[in-house]
């Protein structure tokens, strides 16, 4: 019986330390130091980018998550620039992965890329159309519009691109609809804002 419960405890073991094993021998999970940060080419392999993209999002939904559930009044660093920040490592294994595919790609890369597309666009989606994560981004536009939100300049919440769904052409259906006609595609709608959030802060 001991043996049997040995044996039972080395699985489970084995199974928890799998995951921390891959990620630490994974370079796009890695923290890459390397002059200027630049990706380790030399270093990434084509069965990295699945369990790294795989990884990524998981840690993503997390950051997400916790935006969407903290108790403070949005501000604008605790909510588009903490969505920003969201998904930094999703967005930098991202990069590398598109960007070979376009430059030295090879059918590999291709079914790679055809393999984690649509993981990408559904998280993606996930956080455009999340009802919550709206909300909670429309409050604080509500509150810079109003004058409560002193910190962010001349830059608000609408540049995120989500008050042009409720103008002159409303969607039918509510915010969800209003979500897909303007981000659907995939782009973030705090990405306008996002861009543009250093500069505004040191005009």
């Amino acid at each position: 019986m001991k043996k049997y419960v040995k044996i039972i405890t080395i699985m489970v073991m084995t199974t928890v330390a799998m995951p921390l094993v891959a990620q630490n021998s994974n370079p796009l999970l890695q923290e890459w130091k390397t002059p200027y940060q630049t990706p380790p080419f030399s270093q990434i392999k084509n069965e990295h980018y699945a369990p790294a993209v795989k990884e990524a999002i998981k840690e993503a939904e997390k950051n997400i998550e916790k935006i969407i559930d903290q108790k403070e009044a949005p501000t604008f660093e605790n909510t588009i620039e903490a969505l920003q920040l969201a998904s930094r490592k999703l967005d930098r294994i991202s990069s590398v992965l598109f960007n070979l595919n376009e430059c030295n790609t090879d059918s590999e890369m291709q079914r790679i890329v055809m393999e984690l597309t649509p993981k990408l666009t559904r998280f993606s989606n996930s956080v455009n159309m999340n009802p919550k994560l709206f909300e909670r981004v429309e409050k604080g536009a509500e509150a810079w519009r109003r004058g409560d939100i002193e910190t962010y300049g001349r830059l608000s919440f609408e540049t995120a691109g989500l008050d042009r769904c409720r103008q002159k052409d409303p969607c039918p259906g509510g915010r969800s609809a209003s979500l897909r006609k303007c981000g659907g595609s995939g782009q973030s709608a705090s990405g306008p804002l996002l861009r543009r959030r250093t500069a505004a802060r040191t005009a």
